[in-house]
């Protein structure tokens, strides 16, 4: 997968290898504090993306009357995103419940039996929130604990979440 987080981090890598090369203890240090953020934002944007991009492209598939995806697309892409999910929860109830009663049962129940996918949720809500406090607090000062390994770890089992949903909202 080449997406802009996968060439983002690999990048990320050659510097943190050249630095540690370099023998700039400093500097390494600095860059990764400051990577951690924008890996973060990079991580929840891209995300941002990939819900918007599933979910139009059900309601293009689903509808003959292209008004109503348009509908979807111009709701959930106006800063409407942000509010599909509770992202203090720790699950996706909130927004599994978006697509009716019937999908969040099927999705709570499948979940159920899925730890990599009730991983994937957890690693998707913390960036999310993370990236919520970041912009709308001063980004400057946010602390960020996780290194951006960490991070990425996160990223790549909250990719699970969005595969599930994915094929979960295309079943019938």
């Amino acid at each position: 997968m080449n997406n802009v987080v996968e060439v983002t981090y690999k990048n990320f890598k050659e510097v943190i290898a050249y630095l540690e090369e370099s023998k700039e203890p400093s500097l390494n240090t600095w860059t990764k504090n400051g990577f951690a953020k924008v890996l973060i934002l990079t991580i929840a944007s891209y995300f941002e993306a990939e819900i918007i991009k599933i979910i139009v492209n059900y309601a293009n598939e689903s509808c003959q009357n292209k008004k109503i995806p348009e509908l979807v697309r111009n709701k959930i892409s106006s800063r409407e995103y942000s509010k599909l999910f509770d992202w203090d929860k720790g699950n996706a109830n909130k927004f599994f419940a978006l697509f009716g009663q019937e999908f969040k049962k099927q999705a709570v129940g499948e979940i159920d039996d899925l730890s990599f996918v009730q991983e994937g949720i957890k690693s998707f809500l913390e960036l999310g929130e993370k990236r919520n406090e970041m912009v709308h607090t001063n980004f400057g000062n946010v602390s960020i604990s996780d290194t951006p390994e960490e991070i990425y770890d996160k990223y790549k089992k909250a990719t699970n979440f969005i595969k599930y949903f994915r094929e979960s909202l295309n079943k019938e």
